[in-house]
C-alpha cells in the first residue's frame, strides 16, 4: 500500500525551461550577449554537468562545477554570477516566479493529500541553490501540500543515488514498497527510484498512460491522480 508520494521539482512541479530562460535573459543583459547564444551555452553546461552524477561526483561539487563551467564559457566572474543569483533569489522571495508552476500541479497536489498520503520533494540542484526553488514553492503555495523537502545541496546526496531515496524513506519510517517517486528524468527519477525499490512514475508523453504494478509512464502530471487512485484502492 502506498503511503508516500515523492516529487521531483524541475519539469515535474516547476518549469525548468522557464527558469533556464529567465537566468539566461539576466546573463545576456549583463554580458550584452544574444539571449539564444547564452541559453545555448547554459543548456550545454547543464547536459555536461548532469553526467557528473553518473560518476558519483558529490552533490556539493556538482552545484559548484555547474556554476564554474557556466562562468568560464561565458567569460563571467563568479562574483558577478552570484550577484545575478541574488537577484533571482529576491524575485523568488517576492513571488515573481510563480508563473513557473506547471499546469495541473495546483490540482494534483491537493488531490494527493486528500487521499491521506504523505508527500515529499526530492530535488537535485544545478546553477541556483535550493533556497531559490524553496522560495518559489512557498510563494506559490505549493509548499502547503508538501510534508518534507530534501534538496541535494543540503542533503549531501543526489538522485539517482540509492542514499537519496533512502534518506526520504528513513525520515518517514517507511519501506521502499510503500512509496512512489514522480519525476521527468528517466535515469535520475525513474531508474533511480526503481533500483531503490520504490514504485516510479515517469512524466513522458508516449501517447497515453502506461501502468504496471511497479511503475507508470504518464503524458503529464495531470494523469497522476488516476495512477495514484488505482494504486491505493
Amino acid at each position: 500500500m502506498i503511503k508516500l508520494v515523492i516529487f521531483d521539482v524541475w519539469d515535474t512541479l516547476l518549469s525548468l525551461g522557464g527558469m533556464h530562460e529567465l537566468l539566461s535573459l539576466k546573463l545576456s543583459k549583463h554580458l550584452n550577449l544574444d539571449l539564444s547564444d547564452v541559453l545555448g551555452v547554459l543548456m550545454s553546461v547543464h547536459r555536461d554537468v548532469k553526467n557528473l552524477r553518473i560518476n558519483r561526483v558529490p552533490a556539493s561539487k556538482v552545484l559548484e562545477e555547474s556554476r564554474k563551467r557556466l562562468c568560464e564559457k561565458l567569460g563571467l566572474g563568479m562574483d558577478q554570477f552570484m550577484l545575478i543569483h541574488e537577484g533571482l533569489r529576491r524575485e523568488a522571495e517576492e513571488g515573481k516566479l510563480e508563473y513557473l508552476v506547471i499546469e495541473g500541479v495546483r490540482e494534483v497536489l491537493p488531490h494527493v493529500k486528500s487521499r491521506g498520503l504523505k508527500t515529499a520533494i526530492l530535488g537535485n540542484v544545478l546553477f541556483w541553490d535550493s533556497s531559490i526553488t524553496l522560495s518559489i514553492l512557498k510563494t506559490s503555495g505549493l509548499i502547503n501540500f508538501i510534508d518534507k523537502y530534501f534538496f541535494s545541496d543540503v542533503l549531501g546526496t543526489q538522485k539517482p543515488e540509492f542514499e537519496a531515496f533512502a534518506s526520504v524513506l528513513r525520515h518517514f519510517n517507511l519501506r521502499p514498497d510503500e512509496a512512489v517517486h514522480v519525476g521527468d528524468n528517466t535515469r535520475e527519477d525513474f531508474g533511480g527510484a526503481l533500483v531503490a525499490g520504490l514504485k516510479a512514475v515517469l512524466i513522458k508523453d508516449l501517447g497515453g498512460v502506461i501502468k504496471t504494478e511497479e511503475f507508470a509512464i504518464i503524458p503529464s502530471i495531470k494523469y497522476l491522480t488516476q495512477v495514484v487512485d488505482e494504486w491505493i484502492t
